[in-house]
């Protein structure tokens, strides 16, 4: 986040837990989050972030304040990739909060999928909180792409959690826990809450206006637009699909965001690969092999320079295949 926003959504963040003693915080804490946090009266802040020559380097531009939090006895600074820390470590939390962005790659989308949600509930204490974000989420009119993507993300945390409340703002945070009556965007009970811990004034209303949480939850929740005259909305058939590690589903609804906020054309075209059963996937394959043969008995030897075009092909393959394997065995 950036620094105008960490201050009230280190507050809100916070504020969903009655009383968090033990938080896990995985990236920004260079940017203001950790100063906040610690006005909660937290007894211990584990602060993960991936590239500490990056942090370092954030030291020279951050304040006083910034770089007196990265020093507080309470706060312990550690340098590993967030995902494998929650995964390996034995240490367990009150409230876990991870700063990330879209699912633009593999990378991002593996702190939103079911595998990464199950390894947090491990590591979440009795009431325990999860607020991962931010994603772009637009309140007033969500598009058909940019819903059925954050739809899936919504609905793949309702999966493994009880309870999940979206914020009505652009970058979104997910809140999720399993605890009734913990998780909150209510205007006057987070308000009370914040007078009670902090003692001082914060800008929340963005994040809690009633109409626009109503809203953005309705949407998420369903996967169709939201209207106000429904008095059961229901839930689009048979359009929800699980984010996983083995199916990244999100990354592929990103791609079809950003295809189409630029304009070049292929949006509808990936859509046509989301409705493929898996079997039509392989069905190029016997082509490119047929195609192979008849290019060895047409041209048996090839006597120009530079690698036939067939070994281009399955060497360029293969570093796919073996890419996505890597990818794969390290988000597990």
């Amino acid at each position: 986040p950036d620094l105008g926003e960490a201050a009230p959504l280190a507050h809100l963040c916070m504020l969903q837990h009655p009383n968090p003693r033990s938080v896990l915080l995985l990236g920004g804490g260079i940017s203001g989050f950790l100063k906040n946090m610690l006005k909660h009266d937290v007894e211990r802040i584990d602060s993960v972030e991936l590239d500490p020559v990056v942090v370092n380097a954030a030291r020279g531009h951050a304040s006083v304040e910034d770089r007196l939090a990265l020093i507080h006895q309470g706060v312990r600074n550690i340098s590993a990739d967030g995902r494998e820390y929650l995964h390996t470590t034995g240490e367990t939390y009150d409230l876990i909060i991870v700063n990330t962005a879209d699912p633009v790659n593999a990378v991002m989308n593996r702190y939103y999928t079911s595998d990464f949600h199950r390894d947090v509930k491990r590591r979440l204490k009795s009431c325990g909180v999860l607020a991962i974000g931010g994603v772009t989420m637009v309140p007033q009119y969500q598009g058909e792409e940019l819903l059925t993507r954050n739809s899936s993300l919504y609905r793949t945390l309702r999966k493994n959690f009880a309870f999940v409340l979206a914020t009505p703002t652009n970058p979104s945070y997910f809140l999720a826990s399993d605890a009734a009556g913990t998780i909150s965007l209510d205007e006057s009970e987070i308000v009370a809450r914040l007078q009670k811990r902090v003692g001082e004034e914060v800008a929340l209303y963005h994040f809690l206006n009633a109409d626009d949480v109503r809203k953005v939850n309705t949407e998420l929740a369903t996967g169709r637009r939201y209207n106000p005259l429904a008095e059961s909305p229901e839930a689009a058939a048979d359009e929800f699909r699980e984010n996983t590690d083995a199916n990244p589903i999100a990354y592929y609804y990103t791609l079809r965001v950003w295809s189409l906020m630029s304009g070049d054309g292929f949006a509808g075209l990936l859509g046509i690969f989301q409705n493929l059963p898996r079997y039509a996937y392989f069905i190029p394959l016997p082509i490119l092999l047929v195609v192979w043969a008849l290019y060895r008995k047409i041209r048996p030897r090839y006597s120009g320079a530079g690698a036939p075009l067939p070994v281009m092909f399955v060497a360029g393959f293969a570093g796919m295949t073996m890419e996505l394997l890597a990818i794969i065995s390290f988000q597990n």
